[in-house]
Formats: C-alpha cells, sequence, structure tokens
C-alpha cells in the first residue's frame, strides 16, 4: 500500500500529523510520499528518523515540493488541513499564505494520478474549495464520513477504558 500525506499550510515543524505519517507509517511497513511546499519541512530529527525507520523496513520515505508526487501511484491520499488559519491569530497572513498555492487543492485531476481504487482520507474539519473541492470530499473515493465515524467509537472506547 502507498498512502501519501500532503501537507500544505501549517508552517509549525512539529505537525503531529506529518510525523505521524513519517514515523508510523513507515515503521507499519508502508510506503510513504510526503508533499510539502518548500518552506514547510519536518524537523530535521523526524526527517533523519523516518528515513532511517524506512531503510531498515525496505519502504520508501519520501519528501517532495511538488503536490502531484503524492498522488502518482498512491492507494490512499491524506491532505491535511491549512495550519495558518487554524493556529494563528494573522489570518490574514495565513490566507495569503494558503493562497500562495492555489494548485495545492486536491481536485478530481488528483485524485485520477493515483491507483484506480485511490481513496480520499481527511481528519477534518476541511476547508472546502481551499484544500479541497466539493467533487472530491462528497465523491465516491472519499471515505471522510467513516473515518470521522470510526474516530468517534475509538474515542468512546477510550473513554469507557479510561474512565474504570
Amino acid at each position: 500500500m502507498t498512502p501519501a500525506t500532503i501537507e500544505y499550510g501549517d508552517p509549525a515543524p512539529t505537525s503531529n500529523l506529518s510525523k505521524l505519517f513519517a514515523v508510523v507509517f513507515v515503521l507499519v511497513g508502508l510506503d510513504v510520499t510526503l508533499a510539502v511546499p518548500p518552506e514547510f519541512r519536518l524537523m530535521p530529527e523526524i526527517e533523519e528518523q523516518a528515513a532511517k525507520i524506512a531503510a531498515e523496513a525496505g519502504v520508501k520515505f519520501e519528501i517532495t515540493n511538488r503536490f502531484e508526487d503524492a498522488f502518482e501511484d498512491a492507494d490512499v491520499v491524506v491532505p491535511k488541513s491549512w495550519g495558518p488559519l487554524m493556529h494563528t491569530t494573522d489570518h490574514a497572513k495565513g490566507l495569503a499564505l494558503i493562497e500562495k498555492y492555489p494548485t495545492w487543492r486536491c481536485g478530481k485531476e488528483h485524485m485520477a494520478l493515483g491507483k484506480k481504487h485511490l481513496i480520499y482520507m481527511h481528519p477534518l474539519p476541511a476547508d472546502r474549495g481551499r484544500e479541497v473541492t466539493d467533487e472530491v470530499i462528497d465523491g465516491p473515493q472519499s471515505v471522510v464520513y467513516d473515518e470521522a465515524e470510526n474516530r468517534l467509537h475509538v474515542q468512546k472506547a477510550l473513554m469507557a477504558l479510561t474512565m474504570g
């Protein structure tokens, strides 16, 4: 399986979703392509750790600055929310950063680059029109609502286990 994460817009070098994909997915033997604009790199130690784990596991870990690379031959894509609008009080700066990359918006042309069975996942909430088109998030390749429902059940189970 070849999952890809697309990190576009979260300038924090400690983005949890990117670290998860970079380290945990390669740890369980999945190929990972992390697409990020040049100014959004992971912390160097996270990149090194993910590369080392991937090499030991015999899987691919790559970081690219080309949005389309994350879709090519992928089984799963997980574009992350635009961070600057949620993590800064300077919304104008965050919006300017988003609009600097207008082609980094998941559309049907990107989904066509993946495998025939490519699915679109997202941790929600998604910024429709800025990070994903309605056609993709509401389309047959999207599993975002199943993903959200499963997350709810996992959260309830964790609460039940810890409230004992």
